[in-house]
């Protein structure tokens, strides 16, 4: 599964700036969930979580259906990670 800019819209999630990615990685560990957890229950590759939480994940290749997914299986609200 490959999401990008041109397969779903584009989300506000910043990636780089530590905020977003810190928040994800904190409700994952809250929960007991490794990365691999998250992405097998967000339905992602754990290469996709890795990106993400370290900020190495490019803002237009995150889509609103991979930040749904990751709300989802962390059961938070989508707005908590879409700024």
């Amino acid at each position: 599964l490959t999401l990008t800019a041109s397969t779903a819209p584009r989300t506000g999630l910043t990636c780089g700036d530590g905020q977003n990615e810190q928040y994800i990685k904190t409700y994952r560990k809250k929960q007991g969930l490794t990365q691999t957890d998250l992405a097998n229950l967000a339905g992602l590759n754990i290469r996709q979580i890795q990106k993400i939480e370290n900020g190495e994940a490019r803002t237009e290749n995150i889509t609103l259906k991979t930040v749904q997914a990751i709300a989802q299986a962390l059961n938070i609200k989508i707005d908590d990670l879409i700024n």
